[in-house]
């Protein structure tokens, strides 16, 4: 995987947020106060309308804009769980060229 896949990678989970807003909203309001989907689906938007504006030098760089980008979009403890759960995973990758599947999971165990 690549660093521009990591970014295709985003777009694909920007789309199954947006895709899944009103499923996440309805589980939600069964535990809590029923707007995760919403948090994350203005997460989502704002990742979708500023593609150009994260840093792409490094996969740490790149994940570290998108963390602080749902930090700042989503609010509550949403936002700032996903943000250090992306910091962790870039910093994990630092500025690999390639991302395979053994970085992957280390980038998944480090966001965990």
């Amino acid at each position: 995987m690549s660093r521009n896949t990591l970014g295709q990678l985003i777009r694909t989970c920007v789309d199954a947020s947006l895709a899944r807003r009103a499923e996440w909203d309805r589980l939600d309001a069964a535990v809590g106060d029923g707007d995760f989907g919403s948090s994350v689906a203005r997460g989502a938007q704002a990742l979708a309308a500023h593609p150009d504006d994260l840093e792409r030098s490094s996969a740490e760089k790149f994940l570290g804009a998108v963390g602080a980008l749902l930090r700042r979009e989503m609010g509550g403890s949403s936002g700032p769980l996903l943000a250090v759960a992306c910091k962790r995973a870039g910093a994990a990758a630092g500025d690999v060229e390639s991302i395979d599947i053994a970085m992957a999971a280390a980038m998944l165990r480090a966001a965990a």
